[in-house]
Protein backbone atom coordinates (compact mmCIF):
# COMPACT_ATOMS: atom_id res chain seq x y z
CA UNK A 1 0.00 0.00 0.00
CA UNK A 2 1.16 3.91 -0.57
CA UNK A 3 1.56 3.82 3.52
CA UNK A 4 4.75 1.60 3.19
CA UNK A 5 6.38 3.82 0.27
CA UNK A 6 9.14 5.42 2.24
CA UNK A 7 9.48 8.99 2.90
CA UNK A 8 12.66 10.66 2.54
CA UNK A 9 13.87 13.57 5.24
CA UNK A 10 17.26 14.54 4.09
CA UNK A 11 19.55 14.95 2.11
CA UNK A 12 16.86 16.77 -0.37
CA UNK A 13 17.91 18.92 -3.11
CA UNK A 14 20.61 20.23 -0.79
CA UNK A 15 25.18 20.01 -0.21
CA UNK A 16 26.00 17.35 1.81
CA UNK A 17 28.46 18.63 4.54
CA UNK A 18 30.65 15.37 4.18
CA UNK A 19 31.75 13.09 1.36
CA UNK A 20 30.20 10.60 3.93
CA UNK A 21 26.45 11.72 3.80
CA UNK A 22 23.90 10.86 6.28
CA UNK A 23 20.69 9.92 4.62
CA UNK A 24 17.12 9.94 6.78
CA UNK A 25 13.80 8.73 6.21
CA UNK A 26 10.79 8.70 7.96
CA UNK A 27 9.89 5.03 9.98
CA UNK A 28 7.52 2.70 8.40
CA UNK A 29 6.20 1.15 11.88
CA UNK A 30 6.00 -2.86 9.70
CA UNK A 31 9.33 -2.70 8.09
CA UNK A 32 12.00 -5.06 9.38
CA UNK A 33 14.78 -3.24 7.09
CA UNK A 34 15.14 -0.62 4.31
CA UNK A 35 17.33 -1.16 0.92
CA UNK A 36 19.17 2.32 -0.36
CA UNK A 37 20.34 2.59 -3.48
CA UNK A 38 22.62 5.69 -4.47
CA UNK A 39 22.94 6.69 -8.02
CA UNK A 40 24.68 8.94 -10.95
CA UNK A 41 21.52 9.57 -12.80
CA UNK A 42 18.19 10.85 -11.95
CA UNK A 43 15.98 7.54 -12.55
CA UNK A 44 19.04 5.39 -10.36
CA UNK A 45 19.89 2.92 -13.28
CA UNK A 46 23.30 3.74 -12.82
CA UNK A 47 23.71 2.48 -9.43
CA UNK A 48 26.85 3.47 -6.84
CA UNK A 49 26.10 2.09 -3.62
CA UNK A 50 23.15 -0.57 -2.89
CA UNK A 51 22.40 -1.50 0.72
CA UNK A 52 19.36 -3.86 1.46
CA UNK A 53 19.58 -4.60 4.68
CA UNK A 54 19.86 -1.49 6.53
CA UNK A 55 18.33 -1.47 10.15
CA UNK A 56 17.28 2.07 11.11
CA UNK A 57 15.81 4.99 9.40
CA UNK A 58 19.15 6.39 8.81
CA UNK A 59 22.30 5.43 7.33
CA UNK A 60 25.36 7.22 6.76
CA UNK A 61 27.46 6.56 3.41
CA UNK A 62 30.46 4.21 4.89
CA UNK A 63 33.77 5.06 4.61
CA UNK A 64 34.68 1.25 2.79
CA UNK A 65 32.33 2.11 -0.04
CA UNK A 66 33.10 3.37 -3.24
CA UNK A 67 33.87 7.11 -2.94
CA UNK A 68 31.59 9.66 -3.82
CA UNK A 69 32.86 12.38 -6.10
CA UNK A 70 33.52 16.16 -5.47
CA UNK A 71 31.05 18.36 -6.33
CA UNK A 72 28.49 15.68 -8.05
CA UNK A 73 24.52 15.53 -8.04
CA UNK A 74 23.64 12.33 -6.57
CA UNK A 75 20.19 10.48 -6.56
CA UNK A 76 19.07 8.76 -3.88
CA UNK A 77 15.80 5.86 -2.82
CA UNK A 78 14.65 4.06 -0.17
CA UNK A 79 12.60 0.87 0.28
CA UNK A 80 11.24 -0.60 3.30
CA UNK A 81 10.94 -4.59 3.35
CA UNK A 82 8.69 -6.73 6.11
CA UNK A 83 10.68 -9.13 8.57
CA UNK A 84 10.87 -11.74 5.68
CA UNK A 85 12.60 -9.27 3.23
CA UNK A 86 9.75 -9.27 1.12
CA UNK A 87 8.62 -5.39 0.01
CA UNK A 88 6.37 -3.84 2.21
CA UNK A 89 5.70 -0.64 -0.53
CA UNK A 90 6.95 1.10 -3.55
CA UNK A 91 10.52 2.78 -3.66
CA UNK A 92 10.38 6.52 -2.07
CA UNK A 93 10.66 9.68 -4.33
CA UNK A 94 13.92 10.02 -5.69
CA UNK A 95 15.75 12.69 -3.79
CA UNK A 96 18.90 14.86 -5.20
CA UNK A 97 22.02 16.14 -3.23
CA UNK A 98 25.30 17.69 -4.31
CA UNK A 99 28.86 16.54 -2.61
CA UNK A 100 31.06 19.59 -1.23
CA UNK A 101 33.32 21.28 -3.85
CA UNK A 102 36.48 19.69 -2.27
CA UNK A 103 38.02 23.48 -1.91
CA UNK A 104 38.82 24.18 1.55
CA UNK A 105 39.83 27.59 2.06
CA UNK A 106 42.77 28.48 4.07
CA UNK A 107 43.72 31.72 5.25
CA UNK A 108 47.54 31.82 5.66
CA UNK A 109 48.83 34.17 8.27
CA UNK A 110 52.37 35.19 7.04
CA UNK A 111 54.96 35.89 9.62
CA UNK A 112 57.12 38.61 8.48
CA UNK A 113 60.63 37.42 9.40
CA UNK A 114 63.94 40.01 10.06
CA UNK A 115 65.35 39.31 6.92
Amino acid sequence: SQDNTPILSGPIDELSETMFPFFTWEKIPQAGSYGLVIAANEDCTQVIFDNQSISEKQFQYPVDAPPLEFDTFYYWKVIAYDENGQTLGDYSLIAQFSTPTGIIEIEFIYEEGDG
